[in-house]
């Protein structure tokens, strides 16, 4: 496991993934969020009643538009 305090970059360096499968009524949706290891918040996340590309992409961008992330 990373140890924040051992790692020398950027807050807006180092993320990382994960979708959820709730179930819901009849059915199930899924949540992806992105998290900063750093600080420890969620930067992005997205809903979908499928899991794919589209939902992980769409958490990842709202993470980049939320922070203010610049190439």
């Amino acid at each position: 496991m990373l140890e924040a305090r051992n790692l020398e970059l950027s807050r807006a360096r180092l993320w990382v993934a994960d979708a959820t499968r709730i179930p819901f009524g009849e059915g199930v949706f899924w949540l992806a969020a992105v998290r900063d290891v750093l600080s420890r918040r969620i930067v992005g996340w997205n809903t979908s009643d499928r899991c794919d590309t589209d939902l992980i992409l769409a958490a990842l961008e709202y993470g980049i538009y939320s922070r203010r992330v610049t190439s």
